[in-house]
């Protein structure tokens, strides 16, 4: 019947979207729980979610690329 997702529905400016967490077992109920309780708290503050979501992963895209030629410091 597919592969268990936990995922979370929700409704931001009249329309009706929806977050995935992750698959089960990967992602345990604790954490999409966790997770849950973060984006319910993005939606009080009107923010949504999955937009949120998809700006954190392209920042940490966009710094884990150095520009070619730089060389990350030597510790």
């Amino acid at each position: 019947a597919g592969t268990p997702v936990w995922r979370i529905k929700y409704r931001i400016g009249g329309r009706e979207q929806l977050y995935a967490v992750g698959r089960y077992p990967l992602i345990s109920l604790e954490m999409a729980r966790a997770e849950r309780d973060l984006v319910k708290a993005l939606l009080r503050d009107g923010r949504d979610p999955l937009r949120v979501r998809d700006l954190s992963r392209a920042s940490v895209a966009a710094s884990s690329h150095a520009p070619l030629g730089d060389k990350p410091p030597s510790g």
